[in-house]
């Protein structure tokens, strides 16, 4: 028959905390977590950035990159590697994606040049910063987002492109009724 031990008296003691001394920095450093005593025992650095430090410069020797090129070979793929050659093998011309050569950025591009900036800013001078459709403008209380719009499109007029008399300004709701094709402004 089991005897019944009191409670309190059985305690368990803590074990000491593991130190050691950082060969990089000397900083002293101890286990913050549960670690294996083959990990602990192996640990030099307290952190990644001494782990870091110690092995700039060092490279792979012939015989590390032989082990290395040997075990890869005959290997089954993972599939991120997979995707990684099928993304590389449909790349440019060969993408499915291919536009010609233009890139999602070419359709902004414009917008970043001194060249716009100076003509959209003239363009709301003339209109004073009123939006020509629906008379809105900006007032104490109620903000009204201005853009400049094309009369004539930007790509089929390039000679237009920078002259005021070309450009009209919208608020941002009367604009994107234009880019949708919903109602013609003359």
């Amino acid at each position: 028959m089991p005897s019944i031990m009191p409670k309190g008296i059985y305690t368990r003691k803590k074990p000491a905390p593991k130190i050691k001394t950082c060969i990089i920095c000397g900083e002293i450093f101890t286990s913050k977590y549960k670690t294996s005593k083959k990990r602990w025992a192996a640990r030099k650095y307290c952190g990644y950035k001494c782990r870091g430090i110690a092995r700039l410069g060092s490279h792979h020797s012939k015989e590390s990159k032989e082990k290395i090129s040997k075990s890869k070979k005959g290997r089954k793929q993972s599939i991120s590697e997979r995707n990684m050659r099928y993304k590389i093998s449909r790349k440019g011309a060969e993408s499915n994606l291919w536009c010609g050569g233009k890139s999602k950025t070419y359709k902004y591009r414009h917008t970043t040049g001194f060249a716009f900036k100076k003509w959209r800013e003239a363009v709301f001078k003339r209109d004073n910063w009123t939006c020509q459709q629906c008379s809105k403008r900006s007032e104490s209380g109620s903000q009204v987002y201005l853009e400049a719009h094309h009369i004539k499109t930007w790509i089929e007029y390039p000679d237009l492109r920078y002259t005021v008399s070309n450009g009209q300004t919208l608020c941002r709701k009367c604009h994107n009724l234009t880019k949708r094709g919903r109602r013609k402004i003359a």
